[in-house]
């Protein structure tokens, strides 16, 4: 028996170097996967469809979003 998984919608590559990272905390990683998810697309999500997406305040979307950029990652 074989198993699928059928892909419906995008996807991304993660390095482990961030998903290993002690410098950012684990929704900033959400993040991080979220937008990486949406590479290949010709658009990047906005602020508010991210937040909604993920379950946040814009506040603390603000906040993880500084801590990639502070760190390179994004």
């Amino acid at each position: 028996m074989t198993n699928k998984i059928k892909c419906s919608k995008g996807y991304g590559v993660i390095t482990q170097s961030v998903m290993s990272s002690k410098d950012i905390s684990i929704e900033a990683k959400a993040l991080y996967c979220y937008y990486m998810a949406h590479v290949g697309d010709n658009i990047i999500p906005s602020a508010t469809q991210t937040c909604n997406d993920l379950q946040i305040s814009y506040k603390r979307f603000k906040t993880l979003r500084t801590q990639l950029f502070e760190r390179g990652y994004l």
